[in-house]
């Protein structure tokens, strides 16, 4: 699948516009420095200024980054490659959403992606390794969009939390509400 995109640029791509659906991929990938500010693998350069894009954590902990106007979903992120048997369905992900970076750090995120939607316990998580690799701003957002019609237990549910609030989440314990997994 080869697409046509306006915006590769936003990539530090300067290739033409024509892009099929690994490369983007592999366009998307970002990398921590040793700052914690967030690089594209691709070219080393700093993921600057960007305002509700989409992104992908993988299982494996690799941040993809799809500028706004790539004409691709979340589920274009993590697939698997053309010579493997599932190729071309989305593979699981650790996060997925939208993603706000300002001069290299993440100051929002959140879990809306519309069909699937990361719970709680993911966002936190992946809040957690992002905070741990010094990726976010002091001034991040973290937001989790839920449904209100399908939801459990309000009570455990939070709209927005801070650098310290994230700074406070213990991964042992969301994992212990998994015990059959951990």
């Amino acid at each position: 699948m080869t697409l046509t995109l306006l915006g590769t640029q936003q990539f530090g791509y300067e290739g033409d516009n024509t892009l099929n659906i690994p490369q983007i991929k592999e366009l998307s990938k970002t990398y921590f420095g040793k700052n914690g500010k967030l690089y594209y693998a691709h070219s080393d350069e700093v993921v600057e200024n960007i305002i509700h894009t989409i992104y992908a954590l993988s299982k494996h902990g690799v941040l993809h980054v799809i500028p706004t106007g790539m004409g691709v979903n979340h589920s274009f992120i993590i697939k698997g490659k053309p010579e493997q048997e599932m190729y071309g369905f989305g593979k699981a992900v650790a996060c997925a959403g939208h993603i706000n970076i300002k001069d290299g750090y993440i100051t929002y995120i959140d879990n809306c992606t519309g069909h699937y939607e990361s719970n709680q316990d993911q966002l936190r998580i992946a809040a957690k390794y992002l905070l741990d690799k010094g990726a976010l701003s002091e001034d991040i957002v973290l937001h989790f969009e839920f449904d209100e019609n399908n939801i459990l237990n309000q009570e455990l549910l939070f709209s927005n939390l801070c650098f310290e609030e994230i700074n406070t989440i213990g991964i042992e314990s969301i994992l212990e509400n998994y015990s059959e997994f951990y």
